[in-house]
């Protein structure tokens, strides 16, 4: 079963937002203050440092743009589950079972009616006017039942599209684990 709260959602966008923009900040900093540095040192190993400072700092800008993409794809994933509600929760493997348990539920409703459309109402006079309304209920709730297997199905067919499109989404994005390389390699 999943549960989706657009909420939650939400706030982890902003969150994760604030964290791109936290670690970018610190990062800069790091990799400026060490090419700061570069004015008062300079021998091999400051030279060293500073050529692996400007490649770890194009790597370091790749990160950012990865996890900036990790974002987008939370975004995109809240903007598409919001076309279906606040919070949502289902399971698309019980699809099958709730389409038959909605079919039987309805394959019920129809022998009812079945059984009313065989009642000779000349034979109950007294009672015609409630059979009638008995079954006219029945017919009204096999009509809506008849209407929410169509939402139902809708629905399930949307979340099979969304987790579609959010799937393509995920297989384009590529993300390597981050590391950071230790200062003292370079002293």
């Amino acid at each position: 079963m999943k549960i989706i709260d657009i909420s939650n959602l939400n706030n982890e966008i902003r969150h994760l937002g604030k964290s791109i923009e936290d670690y970018e900040s610190t990062i800069l900093n790091i990799h400026n203050i060490i090419k700061d540095v570069s004015f008062y040192w300079d021998d091999k190993r400051a030279r060293d440092l500073m050529k692996s400072n400007e490649t770890d700092k194009l790597l370091d800008k790749r990160k950012i743009e990865e996890l900036t993409e990790v974002k987008e794809i939370y975004q995109f994933i809240t903007l598409k589950y919001s076309e279906l509600g606040k919070k949502i929760e289902f399971d698309l493997s019980n699809e099958s079972s709730v389409d038959k348990a909605i079919n039987n539920y309805i394959k019920q409703l129809e022998d009812i009616i079945s059984m009313y459309n065989r009642i000779e109402l000349n034979l109950y006079k007294e009672e015609e006017k409630y059979i009638k309304d008995s079954k006219k209920r029945v017919v009204d709730l096999k009509n809506k039942m008849e209407q929410e297997r169509t939402l139902v199905n809708k629905a399930y067919s949307k979340l099979k599209e969304i987790n579609n499109e959010i799937n393509n989404k995920l297989v384009t994005l590529n993300i390597k684990p981050v590391r950071e390389k230790f200062l003292k390699d370079f002293m």
